[in-house]
C-alpha cells in the first residue's frame, strides 16, 4: 500500500549531532528522548492536549558532546531513559543513569555505574525490570546490567570483557534471554566486528557475525532467529544478517545507506529506517517482503544537501504506532540542529490510484509509439546491406 509520510519538528537548536531515541506508549502517543541545550541537557519530548510537542527536563547535568545516545522506552506507560554523562568537565569517570517518570512530570535518577559516554540500549525483560546494554569505561568491555524493584541496585555482567565497544543494541530473544548486537574494534583497527551475544542462564555464548563498523540494530524474527541490520563504510552500506539454524546470512540492503535502525511491523515483517547518501542525504524507510522496498520520507533540497555534505540527517529512530500499526520515525537534521519526527501514513489503494495507474500505463504506450523510428535507406544502401547479410550476391529475383 502506498504511504505518505507527515514530517513535523519536535525541537530546533537542540545542540550538535544528537541521536534522538523514538518509543510509544500503548495508547499510541509518540514520545521522544534526546539531548537538546547544547548537548549538557537531556529532555524528554511529548505530545500535549493540543498537538504541540512539549519539552520535559530530566537532567540538567549531562555534558555531554554530541553523537552519544540515549535510550528511551515505556513500563505501564511511565517513561525510563538510559543514557551517558560525560565526567571529563568534573575530572570523574564517565557515568551510565538512568531515568525513570514516577510522577506526572518530574523523573527520579539513579546512577548505575562506570561507562563509556558513548551508546547505551535499554529494554525491560520478561518480569517488568529495566536492563541496560552499554560500553564499559575506557572502551574495555561491552556489559549487561539488571535492576529488580530497587533502581538503585543493578546487577551486572561483562559478556565480553576484551571487547572495544561503541555501538550496541540490547533485546530479548521469544523465551526471554537477554541478547545483544555490538562492534568491537578499537579507534586504529582497520577491521571492525559485528558480534552477537546471547545469555543461557549460566553464561554467554558470543559469536562473530561479519566486518562491519557502525550502528548495529537487534531484532527476532517470527521464527525466534535473530536479525542484526548494521552499517559498513568500505564501501558504504547497510547490511543484513539473518542467523539460520546453522549459520549466519549476510545480504545488503543498500549501497551508501547510512545509520540504520530496525523495528518489526505488526505482521512481523523487518522494517528499518536509514539515511540514503546518494539520494540527495534523504531519510528513507525499508520494509522486507519478499525482498526490501524502499520508501522517501524526508529529502533536503539539493542546494541544501550541497552546501552540507551528504551527512544531512543523522541518527533515524524507527518504532511502530501499537494502535494504528503506522510507522514512524524521530532524527536529528543537521542545519538547524532539529530533531524532526515523520509518520507515514498507510492508505489503501482507491479508484484515483488505479485511474493514475491506468493513465500513465496509456502514456507511456503513447510515448513509446510516437517515438521516431530510423529512417528507411535508400535503395543502393538496401542492395548493400542485402548482399553483405547473404554472401555478396545481392538480392535474389526470378529469371
Amino acid at each position: 500500500m502506498p504511504i505518505r509520510w507527515q514530517v513535523s519538528y519536535v525541537a530546533v537548536w537542540v545542540g550538535w549531532d544528537e541521536p534522538p531515541s523514538l518509543a510509544f506508549r500503548s495508547s499510541g502517543a509518540p514520545a521522544i528522548a534526546c539531548y537538546a541545550s547544547g548537548s549538557s541537557q537531556l529532555n524528554f519530548y511529548e505530545v500535549n492536549a493540543n498537538g504541540y510537542w512539549v519539552a520535559n527536563p530530566v537532567d540538567a547535568q549531562v555534558n555531554n558532546s554530541g553523537d552519544v545516545s540515549c535510550s528511551l522506552a515505556f513500563r505501564h506507560d511511565r517513561p525510563a531513559i538510559a543514557y551517558c554523562v560525560n565526567g571529563a568537565s568534573s575530572g570523574g569517570p564517565d557515568e551510565l543513569r538512568y531515568a525513570h517518570r514516577r510522577g506526572a512530570l518530574a523523573f527520579d535518577i539513579a546512577g548505575v555505574g562506570p561507562a563509556l559516554w558513548a551508546r547505551s540500549s535499554l529494554k525491560f525483560n520478561p518480569a517488568g525490570h529495566p536492563a541496560i546494554a552499554f560500553c564499559g569505561a575506557g572502551r574495555k568491555s561491552v556489559r549487561y546490567t539488571v535492576a529488580g524493584s530497587n533502581v538503585s541496585v543493578w546487577t551486572g555482567s561483562a559478556p565480553d570483557p576484551e571487547a572495544k565497544g561503541w555501538y550496541v543494541s540490547l533485546a530479548f530473544t521469544p523465551d526471554g534471554r537477554p541478547a545483544m548486537a555490538y562492534t568491537d574494534g578499537g579507534v586504529f583497527d582497520q577491521t571492525w566486528l559485528i558480534k552477537y551475544a546471547v545469555f543461557d542462564g549460566a553464561r554467554w555464548t558470543i559469536e562473530t557475525v561479519a566486518k562491519g563498523d557502525a550502528s548495529p540494530s537487534l531484532g527476532f524474527d517470527s521464527s525466534g532467529y535473530p536479525i542484526i541490520i548494521y552499517g559498513v563504510r568500505h564501501p558504504m552500506a547497510v547490511m543484513c544478517a539473518r542467523r539460520g539454524p546453522s549459520a549466519w546470512h549476510i545480504t545488503k540492503v543498500v549501497d551508501w545507506g547510512y545509520s540504520p535502525s530496525l523495528a518489526f511491523t505488526p505482521a512481523g515483517d523487518p522494517a528499518i529506517a536509514y539515511v540514503d547518501l546518494v539520494y540527495d542525504a534523504a531519510v528513507k524507510y525499508a520494509v522486507y517482503k519478499n525482498g526490501w522496498k524502499h520508501y522517501l520520507v524526508d529529502q533536503p533540497v539539493k542546494q541544501q544537501a550541497a552546501a552540507q555534505g551528504w551527512y544531512y540527517w543523522y541518527h533515524p529512530s524507527l518504532a511502530f504506532n501499537p494502535v494504528t500499526g503506522e510507522p514512524a520515525i524521530a532524527y536529528f537534521q543537521y542545519d538547524t540542529a532539529c530533531i524532526k519526527y515523520a509518520v507515514g501514513r498507510i492508505v489503501p489503494r482507491g479508484f484515483g490510484d488505479i485511474v493514475t495507474d491506468m493513465v500513465t500505463a496509456l502514456a507511456r504506450m503513447v510515448a513509446r509509439w510516437r517515438r521516431p523510428r530510423p529512417p528507411t535507406p535508400p535503395e543502393p544502401e538496401r542492395f548493400r546491406l542485402a548482399a553483405s547479410a547473404d554472401g555478396g550476391d545481392g538480392p535474389k529475383t526470378g529469371a
